[in-house]
Order: structure tokens, then C-alpha cells, then sequence
């Protein structure tokens, strides 16, 4: 984990912030910042400044069995030192055609 950033460093990364992202489902408001996120763990988002979240939305649907899963990330890591992506438009693997374990 990275230690708590200063006020300079969360200026700079606000900055940075506005400057090159676009948050499509926030409203605009150029005096809002948007939370840092730090980590997560189970259904919790933790920001730079230690207050804790529930994601009830599980990351827009992406980690709905939620953060740290070290046994997912294990499976994950595995398929993605053998085959990390395959287009399925001519082609099958094992593990696409295979029902999940």
C-alpha cells in the first residue's frame, strides 16, 4: 500500500485529473473533485484519505464477486501467461468452449 499522499501531491493529481479525464457519469462541476481511489478489498473502496466506500455498483459490474480475490486473480494470472486473448471469430480454445470450474 503507498503511503497517504501530501496536499501537494493530491493538488498535482487533481489537477492532472481535470486536465485529462473525462468523468462521463458525474455531473460537471469544475469546483468538485472526484475521489482518489487507493484500494479495495471484499465490497470496499478505500480513498488516499483513508474513509472507506461501499461499491454498490461493484465497479460498474466488473467485480461483482468483489476487490482482492486472491483466487480469481491466481486463475486470471494463470490463463494470461498461456493465452490472454484470443479473437473467437475463426477460432475456439479449451477454455472458451469449456463450462467454467
Amino acid at each position: 500500500m503507498e503511503k497517504k499522499m501530501s496536499s501537494a501531491d493530491t493538488k498535482s493529481l487533481l489537477e492532472l485529473d481535470r486536465g485529462n479525464l473525462w468523468h462521463h457519469v458525474m455531473p460537471y462541476s469544475k469546483d468538485a473533485d472526484p475521489m482518489i481511489a487507493d484500494h479495495a478489498e471484499g465490497a470496499w473502496i478505500t480513498d488516499r484519505s483513508g474513509k472507506k466506500y461501499l461499491d454498490g455498483v461493484s465497479g460498474l459490474w466488473c467485480v461483482n464477486v468483489g476487490y482482492g480475490r486472491e483466487a480469481l486473480a491466481g486463475a486470471a494470472y494463470e490463463q494470461l501467461k498461456k493465452l490472454a486473448y484470443y479473437p473467437l471469430t475463426k477460432a475456439t480454445s479449451r477454455r472458451s468452449c469449456s463450462p467454467p470450474n
